[in-house]
């Protein structure tokens, strides 16, 4: 094979992965050990890993180290825990952190940081994004819960559903297929899940989360999420269905024309026979009590 086509090949390779490659993926592509050598010699690649090489023109970032690991590994070898939440975009989990996980028929050994085995890493709960083999979505929720604290998890499942990256089923289904007794993450799944229950709508923000710890602190009926009313969506309605509680974030609804929609669609909602209170971050944290009364005297005039 001419070096032309060679070096042509090497190239397509390593545009495909951040400027990496790895000997096996030389040698597949026509290149000798001798040459990868002498590329290494001259400069013009590095050795990143054992066996993985980046050109050295080539830009280095946190994804192309990502798949420096993941190359080094065995053919299972994904991106893992909080790297792959980083993937996924999860917010809450930055880019940075350098987590693999790999295949193991059966271990109860508790998954931590760093390259670890993984029971019953299965094909189907392994996929590619950005270019990097990664856990899906739905296994990667569930291998970060024993890695940070309950409250953490629970916002991450949430963003996770509120963002479409899984569901409810899809959860239960993985739980089915792996939970077990003693393994980590597990009893804490479950609860999550049972807690969310059929139907289930995930929070989007922040004080939408807040909001409902409010509601079961102060023993206020649950209200529903995310329901549909005139042609729009309301945060929280408690039932029957008069009382809607509008939550207004910190960084959402400043701006002059979110304000205007805001009193056009409580307008509308007013009319048509709907009690309309809309609370703030601030009084939220800084009001509960008042918020509370509020809604206990709303929800005693609509009964």
């Amino acid at each position: 094979m001419a070096n032309a086509d060679v070096n042509a090949r090497v190239a397509a390779i390593m545009s495909c992965q951040y400027g990496l490659i790895t000997s096996r993926q030389a040698l597949n592509a026509g290149s000798s050990r001798a040459a990868v050598q002498r590329r290494v010699a001259s400069g013009a690649w590095k050795v990143v890993r054992r066996g993985v090489y980046r050109v050295t023109a080539a830009p280095t970032s946190w994804r192309q180290e990502l798949l420096a690991a993941v190359l080094s590994g065995s053919e299972h070898t994904v991106a893992g825990g909080l790297a792959a939440a980083a993937l996924w975009h999860v917010p809450g989990f930055p880019a940075g952190p350098i987590e693999l996980r790999d295949q193991y028929s059966r271990s109860r050994r508790p998954l931590q940081p760093g390259h670890a085995m993984s029971c019953n890493l299965l094909p189907h709960h392994c996929t590619v994004v950005d270019g990097i083999p990664v856990t899906n979505p739905t296994r990667t929720l569930f291998d970060i819960i024993p890695l940070v604290h309950a409250e953490r998890a629970e916002r991450a499942i949430d963003n996770g559903l509120a963002m479409g990256l899984t569901d409810i089923h899809k959860l239960e289904r993985l739980l089915e297929e792996i939970g077990e007794r003693g393994r980590p993450g597990t009893a804490l799944m479950r609860q999550l899940l049972e807690d969310r229950g059929e139907g289930y709508i995930a929070t989007e923000s922040e004080l939408e989360r807040m909001f409902t710890k409010f509601c079961v602190a102060y023993g206020l009926p649950t209200p529903r999420r995310q329901v549909r009313l005139i042609k729009g969506r309301v945060d929280f309605v408690f039932d029957p269905g008069i009382v809607i509680a509008e939550l207004d974030g910190r960084r959402n609804h400043t701006a002059l024309l979110n304000r205007e929609d805001d009193m056009e669609r409580d307008a509308r909602l007013t009319a048509a026979g709907h009690k309309v209170i809309r609370i703030s971050y601030r009084r939220l944290t800084r009001d509960p009590d008042g918020v509370y009364v509020d809604l206990r005297d709303a929800l005693r005039l609509a009964a």
